[in-house]
């Protein structure tokens, strides 16, 4: 019975010491260190650019949360991301890689990114970085350029710059055009890519009767008939190239055929096919 009276009085002696010292941790008054490490100050970006921030974000405890900020030429600010941290790992240190796009009609300027990051007990800070956003008209290879750092582009049509047989190239179309992603291209889907790539006065684009969902192997069959891949193909090895096929969409893109595309001639086209 003693020995159990100790062993009370121990644990009861250890609870007290433990609430002591939970009392004596003093409350965190101290915000998250940000540090934008890219892009550079004044960075320029084109109006459909991929835009990437980079930052190091720290705190003493535990890092919560980090918003992602754009304020525009006009004061407006706008939340382009949010990043939760995960509490599983040390979260006192975390690498934040965020990409995002302007949206469609976005003023040309200058704007600012700002990171805000807030840790555990709400104490909050924020750093900014100011980037150069441009709406010029493109040359044929400033498109090129453009639309071959852009990832969707990459990863779904040209399969990271590796050059494109007929049918994969095929598949690829049907990849854009396919925008709501069900496995068939739709008549809107199918009409509005028909103006935006300069297909009304083709007859060969419209030598079937009305269809509901173009599958890829009708599709493939359209394409031959306008001879897509042909007139692309400059070198004819059969193959596409990034040059052969960023060169073919700003063919069809160039409405005015002034050997330039306007901003009114790529921007809208870039967010219906490329930018998600």
């Amino acid at each position: 019975m003693e020995k159990i009276n100790w062993l009370f009085l121990f644990l009861f002696a250890f609870a007290i010491a433990a609430c002591d010292d939970e009392d004596d941790v003093a409350p965190d008054a101290d915000a998250p260190e940000i540090a934008i490490t890219s892009p550079a100050v004044n960075t320029s970006f084109l109006v459909i650019d991929e835009i990437e921030l980079r930052a190091n974000v720290t705190d003493n405890r535990e890092v919560e949360q980090v918003r992602i900020y754009l304020s525009g030429p006009d004061g407006d600010r706008r939340q382009v991301d949010e990043v939760n941290i995960d509490f599983v790992n040390d979260s006192r240190n975390e690498n934040l890689k965020v990409t995002f796009y302007m949206a469609e009609g976005s003023a040309a300027g200058i704007y600012t990114m700002i990171v805000e990051a807030q840790d555990e007990q709400q104490n909050t800070s924020e750093s900014a970085v100011n980037i150069n956003v441009q709406a010029p008209d493109l040359e044929k290879v400033a498109f090129n350029t453009a639309l071959t750092k852009n990832t969707f582009f990459r990863k779904r049509v040209i399969n990271n710059g590796a050059s494109l047989t007929e049918g994969e190239f095929g598949t690829s179309v049907f990849h854009i055009m396919d925008r709501g992603h069900d496995g068939y291209v739709e008549n809107n889907e199918f009409d509005k890519f028909t103006v935006d790539f300069d297909l009304e006065t083709s007859s060969d684009w419209y030598y079937y009767d009305e269809f509901d969902g173009l599958s890829l192997g009708t599709l493939n069959a359209l394409l031959r008939k306008v001879k897509f891949f042909d007139d692309w193909d400059l070198d004819n090895n059969n193959l596409l190239n990034e040059a052969e096929l960023t060169g073919g969409i700003f063919g069809r893109w160039d409405d005015n055929e002034d050997g330039v595309l306007s901003r009114n001639e790529y921007e809208s086209k870039m967010h219906t096919y490329f930018i998600p």
